[in-house]
């Protein structure tokens, strides 16, 4: 039973609300624009708590949430991250690593059992 739960949540999509979404351009729509990691989970960064808070990304186009100096319709624009300081127009971009996933399967006195580790560099 607790490797049919395990396995359930374990292979559960994080999924952004359409509607949230929707009002994203779609050359920034992925989790990592409101999100401190790329698949979703985790807390809210900068720009996510701004969108929280007020429900709207039109009334963030003016402000810089992340503190980096540039506007969210600056960084929609250069296509950089609003909630992230480190993403910014003109900055130098990040090496994009392969995610890592370790998965070990193994059998103890009382059965199987199955434990996955997954590290996205830079999060």
């Amino acid at each position: 039973m607790f490797l049919g739960w395990f396995l359930l949540l374990w292979a559960w999509p994080a999924r952004a609300r359409p509607g949230y979404l929707s009002q994203l351009p779609p050359r920034v729509r992925k989790c990592q624009i409101c999100h401190m990691t790329r698949s979703g989970m985790g807390g809210l960064n900068p720009f996510g708590e701004a969108f929280k808070e007020r429900g709207s990304v039109q009334q963030l186009l003016p402000l810089d949430p992340d503190g980096d100096g540039f506007t969210t319709q600056q960084e929609f624009e250069a296509g950089t991250n609003p909630g992230n300081p480190r993403s910014y127009p003109g900055a130098p971009p990040e090496i994009p690593l392969l995610p890592l996933t370790l998965v070990v399967i193994g059998v103890t006195g009382g059965g199987l059992f199955l434990w996955r580790l997954r590290r996205y560099p830079h999060e």
